[in-house]
């Protein structure tokens, strides 16, 4: 069947909407950074119940996996480029912590840790310790622009985001989703209650949007009614089940508006999964293919 012609795109955002803004970015930064380090920790006890308490191999600190499934390792894939430096010395330092963890964990099995090989699994950890302090203290190097209504990254920083994670994926082969969401109630809350009142519904639904993707997932404000994002390390088929995840959150309750009433609201979603050797530009105008398929198939529905 034959979809019905997309309804006309919204205008850009334009300059004037976005600002570099410092703090705001160091926030992002921060937020996701001391969430890494404290699922790092929770790491840490999992070792420590293993080589200690004799508990057996864990699969989340054991295998040729183990390295990625820490939220650190994630995070440390969506670091600012400029910042590269220190997020290879973090990188580095991580990687040897969790391979000595591995050899710990196996000796363990067969008799007890001496001293000695704790000396220096915590020599690691230390080495790790260090090289994250010197992450955080150039922290307030960021500058991506970010959307003044919903504290999102903005359209031009998606299209940076967009083209690292193509590199990466032609590089080491590795799947990401790209997609495109529009709040399917935007010209009739303008229509109805003018445009004072679509801010703080925006920043209501980025606020859920954030709030039901993942750590390492990123939105931006594409469009005056859109949202952009990118799940790295994604396949298709994980991503239809956060993005669903995303629609029944915003659909779920009505925002509230000032005068006491409540708006209600739902999310059209288009997104697909890199293939090796797409472009930016194509992974967008597939998204907008798909977008335009769950607007006219009924809106509040995501197509992928």
């Amino acid at each position: 069947m034959t979809a019905k012609a997309a309804d006309p795109p919204d205008p850009d955002i334009g300059d004037d909407s976005a600002v570099a803004d410092p703090a705001a970015s160091r926030d992002l930064f921060y937020v996701t950074y001391i969430s890494a380090l404290l699922d790092h920790h929770d790491w840490l006890c999992r070792v420590h119940r293993t080589i200690v308490g004799g508990d057996g191999a864990d699969p989340d600190i054991v295998g040729e996996t183990a390295y990625r499934q820490t939220r650190f390792a994630q995070f440390l894939e969506m670091v600012e480029p400029h910042l590269m430096p220190y997020v290879e010395a973090v990188r580095a330092a991580h990687f040897d912590s969790h391979r000595l963890a591995q050899k710990l964990v196996a000796e363990a099995e067969r008799e007890p840790v001496g001293a000695a090989r704790l000396d220096v699994f915590l020599t690691a950890l230390d080495r790790f310790r260090q090289a994250a302090l010197r992450l955080a203290d150039h922290a307030d190097d960021l500058t991506p622009a970010v959307d003044p209504q919903t504290r999102l990254y903005t359209r031009d920083y998606m299209a940076r985001r967009l083209r690292e994670q193509c590199d990466l994926g032609r590089r080491v082969s590795q799947p990401f989703c790209v997609g495109l969401s529009e709040l399917d109630q935007f010209e009739a809350i303008e229509s109805r209650h003018g445009g004072q009142v679509l801010e703080p519904v925006l920043h209501e639904i980025a606020r859920r949007f954030v709030r039901r993707v993942r750590l390492y997932d990123n939105v931006f404000r594409y469009s005056q009614s859109r949202f952009g994002f990118i799940f790295p390390a994604t396949r298709l088929r994980d991503a239809l089940v956060v993005c669903d995840r995303v629609r029944q959150d915003v659909a779920a309750r009505p925002v509230a508006i000032p005068g006491g009433e409540g708006v209600e609201v739902s999310l059209s979603i288009g997104l697909l999964e890199y293939g090796l050797g797409e472009h930016p530009d194509d992974l967008l105008k597939v998204a907008e293919v798909n977008l335009a398929r769950a607007r006219n198939d009924g809106r509040n529905r995501v197509v992928g």
